[in-house]
């Protein structure tokens, strides 16, 4: 099928034809959209917005923000902090809207609050979170996943849109939303009673154990990215699968497979006789260049 420069997205309406939110919104999704057919990234894919940070020749630098989500610096750089102290989504959010400052050529931008929930905001914030959205998000990946995971949107519950969150390492919040607002495959009653659901209440669930950190649902899927880890996250993966390194341990059988805990710094996988995905685990709250978050601890003499 020959490349379309539409993406999908409609191009019956000029930018003088709607508002200029709904133009933002407009080009920063066909931007992401561009960039991810730039980058070589299948259309179904999910994507780990830290390799494509690197691919930008972006520097992306962890720290200890307690009043912000991060920022972009174009000089010197291009670099973009990110708060260290951030949930995994809320991360890989803020790092997807500050790559969207560096495509749009913004100047230093600081944002305390972006979490992929709200569009409030200057013409430049509204096209940061739509490039976001749409980077992390698209919706032939999203629709592929839906498909791909049996997952009807007419009767989307809680445990599935977690489900989908976790595989493309979103927040659960913003990954209902984007379904409601962008992408209009649930309604806004459906929104309204998923959010009523806490994560931490899907979390319980699905490890009948109370989580605080992430807990990443994986299945043979997952083939796109690695599975990101800090240490004491959780995930559940194939019940047949085995673990390989000793970043990962293996705690016990749950409902939807083998129920595993990340162990220490480092890099291992997760194997089954027909699938493999690397692990890469974190030490909680790292700072430091971001590339250099998994490596592990050097020996003391």
């Amino acid at each position: 099928m020959p490349y379309s420069t539409s993406f999908g997205l409609s191009n019956r309406a000029s930018p003088t034809m709607v508002s200029w939110k709904t133009a933002a919104a407009r080009s920063g999704a066909k931007a992401a959209l561009r960039l991810r057919h730039d980058l070589d990234i299948p259309r179904d894919a999910a994507v780990d917005p830290f390799e494509v940070a690197e691919r930008m020749k972006v520097q992306v630098r962890y720290m200890a923000l307690s009043s912000m989500e991060g920022m972009y610096a174009r000089r010197p750089g291009p670099l973009v902090m990110l708060s260290t102290l951030r949930p995994r989504g809320r991360r890989h959010f803020t790092l997807g809207h500050e790559l969207g400052h560096h495509h749009f050529d913004h100047g230093t931008q600081v944002d305390e609050y972006v979490d992929g929930t709200t569009d409030d905001g200057s013409e430049e914030e509204r096209l940061a979170n739509a490039f976001s959205r749409n980077l992390l998000m698209a919706p032939r990946a999203v629709r592929a996943a839906l498909s791909g995971m049996n997952i009807d949107p007419d009767t989307l519950t809680p445990h599935e849109a977690y489900r989908l969150s976790s595989f493309f390492g979103v927040a659960y919040a913003a990954l209902i939303n984007h379904l409601c607002w962008s992408m209009r495959l649930i309604t806004k009653y459906q929104l309204k009673d998923l959010l009523r659901v806490q994560p931490g209440t899907v979390k319980l669930e699905l490890t009948d154990q109370k989580c605080n950190g992430v807990v990443e649902v994986v299945d043979e899927r997952w083939v796109h990215r690695p599975l990101d880890l800090r240490v004491d996250d959780l995930a559940i993966v194939p019940a047949t699968a085995s673990v390989v390194g000793n970043v990962l341990e293996a705690l016990r059988p749950v409902r939807d497979g083998l129920l595993v805990r990340a162990a220490a710094p480092g890099i291992g996988q997760v194997t089954t006789s027909s699938w493999a995905v690397f692990a890469r685990v974190e030490p909680h709250e790292f700072v430091g260049i971001a590339k250099y978050r998994h490596l592990e601890p050097e020996d003391e003499d």
